[in-house]
């Protein structure tokens, strides 16, 4: 995302007084922080309805050498 963010440090003159880097740790922290309220299950289960409304129960039916033309 910036060179300031990376863990291996930063050549950035402005890393000392610029509050990018804080507010990059912020938005990633409160990224994982909400990936973890959920799980693979959770994000998954109603799965069929997504099949349905994207047709992807239809196109699993069709053979492969049918699918590319």
């Amino acid at each position: 995302m910036a060179e300031c963010f990376e863990e291996k440090g930063s050549d950035c003159p402005l890393i000392n007084s610029c509050g990018m880097n804080r507010a990059l740790r912020d938005a990633l922290a409160a990224f994982f922080e909400a990936l973890n309220r959920h799980s693979i299950a959770d994000l998954t289960g109603n799965k069929y309805n997504i099949d349905v409304l994207m047709r992807l129960n239809q196109a699993m039916n069709v053979p492969l050498g049918q699918q590319a033309g």
